[in-house]
């Protein structure tokens, strides 16, 4: 309300509506990998497969990770944030990954003058090296190379660079931090501010490590405490889905469960799970059924698929499948069928019909070759004989609950009664009616199809006293046809209509 201390007209603006709320991306995913390169235990965003490459690499080192990042954005993944991790010596410390950056310090004289470190730790740091050329006081240039398969090529060149700090070319604000000519390879210390590095052709930089010997299943899952592995994303409010690709084991597997399921900063997230290659469809059962823990937080998926002889694990490829649905429909359209093709050419297991059956009543997904190509084929989460069955319904959940958790802080500390109750409950419903709209619920109408309560019921005087504001929400979701069946009937004959 304007203050009213000289006579006039006034406006006041007053809003009118619910405040729109923005829906929560659903189609971003969190990947914890081991790669060549690239920050350990930092979730890095990356838009497209070139960008991982520039900052993870393409070397595999041994790992799934690299080639089912590829897979996920050849099938429809536009986004995604990276957890490189390594071994730990103490999984609750996040300093005693045992990674190592390679290095190389050079001399003015008998004087350390440049240390040079890899832009990040790994065995990749070894192939960099350095020249020093055209000294001159303190001036010196400095070229970077790179060393594959035994060929050696110029990456970088910083001209007429100085070691003083008040020089406008100082080397270290040019290589480290300039916004256009920093290096994408290594940054630079200057030891000694006196002089330049004698000029020295080839300085390699040596004793990077990939700290992957001794790495464990828990290396992977990470610790909350240290914010490792999969709890690196924890502050990442962007991600919706998370898979650990290729890393099978009944710890890993478990790991992702619990971190869906009990972890309360990610309690929407869905957990996209792999089974061990080779496996038959009834030791698939056996594993699921004795190892694993049952969840509707999780999508378990059996089959592996074959790419030009190579194997790939499932998780990355459905990640991507499902963020292409959420881009042409939404997260109530299943990531599954035949409307969503999955690039492979064969499968770790030739599924029969019995297979199928086998595996599909215990929730267990799987890759399917038809006439018209290999699908995804399957819509279960990971827990029987739960409301939360279909995975369209716990992705739907997931998107409306993070929205409203994410969109209604800005009532936190509001006043607590009608006025209040009334927004909220506006708030919501607009963003339900855009659910609505986009065809995610089963009812032809609104009334049909959604409810939203805030009212004396739920916020009982007592509960208020407890700064407790409570809101109400019921959808009748869209359910996928799984089995589509069709009745033939013979007739001798057929009525005359009409």
């Amino acid at each position: 309300m304007p203050e009213f201390l000289a006579p006039g007209t006034f406006i006041e603006e007053k809003p009118v509506g619910a405040n729109p709320l923005a829906v929560s991306g659903s189609s971003t995913a969190g990947f914890v990998i081991i790669a060549e390169k690239g920050p350990v235990g930092t979730p890095v965003f990356v838009s497209g497969y070139g960008d991982f490459v520039r900052k993870f690499g393409s070397n595999p080192v041994g790992g799934y990770g690299v080639p089912s990042v590829k897979q996920y954005f050849r099938h429809g993944g536009a986004r995604a944030y990276i957890c490189r991790t390594c071994h730990y010596t103490n999984i609750d410390n996040a300093d005693t990954a045992t990674v190592v950056t390679a290095t190389k310090t050079v001399k003015a004289g008998l004087v350390d003058t440049l240390k040079v470190a890899a832009l990040s730790p790994g065995t990749w740091g070894n192939r960099l090296k350095f020249t020093t050329e055209n000294k001159s006081g303190n001036v010196f240039d400095l070229i970077v190379k790179e060393t594959i398969d035994g060929v050696t090529f110029v990456r970088e060149r910083f001209l007429q660079v100085s070691v003083d700090p008040a020089d406008p070319r100082f080397v270290e604000a040019l290589v480290n931090t300039d916004p256009v000519n920093k290096s994408n390879f290594f940054e630079v210390s200057v030891l000694d501010q006196t002089a330049a590095p004698d000029n020295a052709v080839d300085n390699a930089l040596t004793l990077g490590n990939d700290g992957l010997t001794g790495i464990v299943d828990n290396d992977y899952v990470g610790s909350q405490a240290s914010h490792t592995g999969l709890y690196s994303f924890d502050p990442i409010i962007d991600i919706l889905n998370v898979a650990i690709p290729g890393v099978t084991t009944q710890t890993v597997i478990n790991g992702i469960v619990t971190f869906c399921e009990n972890n309360t900063a990610r309690q929407f997230d869905l957990g996209l799970i792999d089974f061990p290659i080779g496996l038959t469809p009834q030791q698939a059962v056996t594993n699921k059924t004795t190892l694993y823990n049952g969840s509707t937080h999780v999508y378990y998926s059996y089959l592996w698929g074959q790419i030009s002889g190579v194997f790939y694990p499932p998780s990355a490829i459905v990640a991507g499948l499902i963020a292409q649905t959420d881009r042409k429909v939404g997260p109530w359209r299943a990531p599954a069928g035949e409307d969503f093709p999955v690039g492979i050419d064969a499968l770790s297991f030739p599924l029969s019909e019995a297979d199928e059956q086998i595996l599909y009543p215990r929730h267990i997904n799987f890759f399917k070759r038809t006439l018209n190509g290999f699908f995804n084929w399957g819509v279960r989460t990971g827990k029987e004989n739960d409301k939360f069955k279909f995975v369209t319904t716990r992705r739907l959940f997931n998107v409306i609950g993070d929205t409203a958790k994410r969109g209604l802080t800005n009532f936190v500390f509001s006043p607590n009664g009608p006025n209040t109750w009334g927004r909220v409950k506006d708030t919501v419903e607009a963003l339900m009616g855009a659910f609505f709209s986009g065809g995610a619920f089963a009812g032809k109408s609104k009334e049909e199809s959604f409810f939203v309560e805030v009212n004396a019921d739920l916020n009982p005087p007592e509960q208020m006293e407890q700064g407790i504001l409570k809101y109400r929400i019921g959808i009748a979701d869209v359910k996928p046809a799984e089995f589509v069946d069709g009745i033939m009937e013979l007739h001798t004959s057929l009525p005359v209509k009409g």
